[in-house]
């Protein structure tokens, strides 16, 4: 819109459009028997569906990622069986949220991740999700982060290997860069070989900066956080608050040597 004062005169438009402001998006998934629908609550069109939950939740992402202001895809209760990772990318303000409680499951049925950070992805908030995976191939993490990836909160989320002990929760990778101001708020890890991994190829210089757990709960892994030994690089401002691991043979795991 455009006011014009009282006694404005000699004014004239010539092949003007207006525009109207784009604000952030809001996106619900959901599932319904075997299909999954992605509806864009602000416009109400169903913009993807499909018994393909990966490609679903995938064009939910990155229509919201894609827009000029951000905004939220809601993953409403339900499994979500992924054939191959959700990849995050992006530097506008996005969420990515499920209903909390174990409710709204993404399963990797691959032997992948359920999300991967690309490089250079930045300013997201992941909460209220179930992370699990039911493969015997399972060998990484269920959340990557592949380097340069920066204010990044990861709350109220679960991850669960159901007894199998295979791969990592949280793994963070073979990337160059560096990974500052990740937050892993109220975060339930259980069964995995290793809960938090950070790791790269011989010769990769990380810096990574300001990571915070904060009631990070871990059980039946073998770490807590494990640092591989050829990682360099700066390695500063990690913090741990009301964090508990038990039955497990290790919390802060540095310099590892397998």
């Amino acid at each position: 819109s455009m006011n014009i004062g009282a006694g404005a005169s000699g004014i004239s438009f010539s092949g003007l459009q207006m525009f109207p402001t784009m604000g952030p998006k809001q996106v619900t998934v959901w599932i319904s028997g075997s299909t999954v629908r992605a509806l864009d609550t602000g416009i109400g069109q169903i913009f993807s569906s499909g018994v393909d939950a990966t490609t679903v939740i995938q064009a939910a992402w990155d229509h919201v990622a894609g827009g000029q202001a951000g905004g939220t895809v809601s993953v409403m209760r339900g499994v979500y069986n992924m054939v191959s990772p959700l990849t995050i990318s992006g530097s506008i303000v996005t969420n990515l949220e499920g209903e909390g409680n174990s409710r709204s499951r993404l399963n990797s049925v691959s032997g992948d991740a359920c999300i991967v950070f690309a490089p250079g992805a930045d300013s997201v908030e992941i909460r209220g999700l179930w992370l699990t995976h039911n493969n015997a191939s399972q060998s990484g993490g269920l959340l990557v982060f592949q380097g340069d990836n920066n204010i990044i909160r990861i709350q109220n989320t679960n991850f669960y290997d159901f007894g199998r002990f295979l791969g990592n929760a949280i793994q963070i990778q073979n990337q160059s860069g560096s990974i500052n101001r990740i937050w892993f708020e109220d975060i339930y890890i259980q069964d995995f070989s290793g809960a938090i991994r950070v790791e790269s190829t011989a010769g990769t210089t990380y810096n990574i900066t300001d990571l915070v757990f904060d009631n990070v709960y871990g059980s039946q892994s073998r770490y807590l956080v494990s640092v591989k030994s050829s990682i360099s690089g700066a390695f500063n401002g990690i913090s741990f608050t009301n964090c508990k691991f038990q039955w497990s043979s290790g919390a802060a795991h540095v310099f590892d040597y397998e």
